[in-house]
C-alpha cells in the first residue's frame, strides 16, 4: 500500500517513526480483514474480519476487535510516540468523525506532541470533514491515485527540515 511505501521509505532514510497501520488481510484474492500494524515495532494483531453480525461494532462488513481498538489507542498515546519524528495513522474516516476510533488519540496528539510530522490515512471523501473536526490549518493533501511516493517523501522531508528540534 502507499502508506507502507512511505514508511518503508522513511525508515530506510533512519527516520523514526510509530502510529499504525491496517494492512489488508487476503484470502483467496478476496479481503476478509485488515490488521492493525504498530509501526515503531511491526507487530501485528487481528483489527476488522468479515461477519455476518450487523452491530455497532462493525464497519462495512466488517466486524470490530474491540481489544485491538483498544490497543491501537494505546499505541497511539503521546508517551508511547515521544521518540517519534512522525507519525502515522492510517486509516482516519466515518469513526473518527462520529468521536469513535481513532479520534481521542489525534486530539491528544496534536494538543500534546509538539514538533512531530502527523500523518493521516483519510478517504478522499471524508478530506474536508477530516480538516474541520481536527482543526487542521495548512494541511499538506496528497491523492495516491496523482502523487508519486518520492513526492510525498520529498515533502515529508521539506516539513522536518524546517521545524525547529528536528534533525534530518
Amino acid at each position: 500500500s502507499f502508506c507502507k511505501e512511505i514508511i518503508d521509505e522513511l525508515k530506510l532514510r533512519g527516520l523514526s517513526i510509530g502510529g499504525i497501520l491496517s494492512d489488508r488481510v487476503i484470502n483467496d484474492n478476496v479481503t476478509i480483514g485488515y490488521d492493525l500494524v504498530d509501526i515503531s515495532n511491526g507487530k501485528r494483531i487481528d483489527f476488522l474480519r468479515e461477519s455476518a453480525k450487523n452491530s455497532e461494532n462493525t464497519i462495512g462488513r466488517f466486524e470490530i476487535n474491540k481489544e485491538t481498538l483498544k490497543k491501537g489507542i494505546e499505541i497511539l498515546l503521546p508517551e508511547n510516540q515521544a521518540a517519534n519524528q512522525i507519525i502515522i495513522i492510517d486509516e482516519v474516516g466515518w469513526l473518527e468523525l462520529k468521536d469513535d476510533g481513532w479520534a481521542k488519540s489525534i486530539e491528544k496528539l496534536i494538543k500534546e506532541s509538539t514538533d512531530i510530522i502527523l500523518i493521516l490515512s483519510v478517504r478522499t471523501e471524508y478530506v474536508n470533514q477530516v480538516i474541520a473536526k481536527f482543526g487542521f490549518k495548512k494541511p499538506l493533501i496528497f491523492n495516491v491515485s496523482i502523487n508519486k511516493t518520492s513526492e510525498v517523501i520529498s515533502e515529508i522531508i521539506g516539513n522536518l527540515s524546517s521545524s525547529k528540534n528536528t534533525p534530518v
